[in-house]
């Protein structure tokens, strides 16, 4: 079952073994993917001192297929979080690491990467916010020039796979975002952070096992379409110029980027060229963002 618990031991690099109940997570990833991305679930008394300390539940972005690891998938989902990263502290930050996965009956030990995402509360310690459980939020409400920025990344990262307003039917909101409000406030006052992640199903990742949004009506995930709103695109203005600015600093991180193996640097150069041609040219930004704007 989805919400089985499993009993496991995670043994660091130094020797020191930390108790750890491991679930699955994700939704898509289970259906397609032959190893779920995991949850793990630490003792907090025993973190003092070590790498996890003060986040006892983290989200453990693991392989999909040993077949899919020399293409490089998980190291374009890792990078995808490192570029945010490049434009905004209001992020999650992630690190990675190399896993062995040790079967206790039959002794069998299989190793992969892996990365780590930080937990919310962690995210809501460095920016002084909170996380918000609501079935849906108003537009008027998010933060503009952050919602701008945000929207403009996805369009760079060929993501549709998100919802800044409301989740799947039944689920909380939002899709592949966690709102945020500054402490003190409140979801009706704002000004709330679409705060995004899970970039897997992005053009920019491209696995073989995400497919586009059926009702977008685009034939592949490498087709970006902007899903960002009409009220600001007055901000709109100000994320081109960050992204323009930091051109030379995010080519230079995607070159150096080596923390999980199998990137293709250039291939990755190539899809964010295209980004850089549709924002460098004004007109070619009127027409594919601008007049695309919701």
């Amino acid at each position: 079952p989805d919400d089985t618990v499993f009993p496991a031991t995670l043994t660091l690099a130094d020797g020191t073994a930390l108790t750890v109940e491991v679930s699955k997570r994700g939704k898509s990833r289970q259906e397609n993917c032959r190893f779920p991305p995991l949850w793990l679930n630490f003792k907090k008394k025993e973190l003092a001192g070590t790498l996890f300390d003060g986040q006892n539940k983290l989200k453990l972005v693991t392989h999909c297929e040993s077949k899919y690891e020399p293409r490089g998938f998980l190291a374009k989902e890792m990078l995808a979080y490192r570029v945010l990263n490049l434009f905004t502290e209001k992020s999650f930050r992630v690190r990675a690491i190399e896993m062995t996965y040790t079967d206790v009956d039959s002794g069998r030990s299989d190793e992969h990467s892996a990365f780590l995402i930080e937990h919310k509360k962690q995210i809501e310690k460095r920016l002084d916010a909170e996380a918000v459980d609501v079935p849906r939020i108003s537009r008027s409400t998010l933060e503009p020039g952050y919602a701008a920025l945000i929207s403009l990344y996805q369009y760079l990262m060929g993501n549709t796979d998100y919802s800044f307003l409301q989740g799947p039917e039944g689920d909380e909101c939002c899709h592949n975002i966690v709102p945020m409000v500054p402490s003190g406030s409140t979801v009706e006052e704002g000004p709330i952070l679409p705060v995004p992640y899970d970039f897997d199903s992005s053009g920019f990742v491209d696995p073989p096992y995400a497919a586009p949004v059926a009702s977008l009506r685009i034939k592949s995930l490498t087709q970006r379409v902007y899903r960002g709103f009409c009220s600001y695109n007055a901000e709109l203005e100000s994320a081109r110029q960050q992204f323009i600015s930091r051109k030379q600093d995010l080519y230079g991180l995607i070159d150096t980027f080596d923390e999980l193996p199998n990137l293709r640097h250039d291939r990755v150069r190539k899809f964010v060229d295209k980004f850089y041609r549709d924002i460098e040219d004004k007109n070619r930004f009127q027409k594919r963002i601008l007049g695309k704007c919701r």
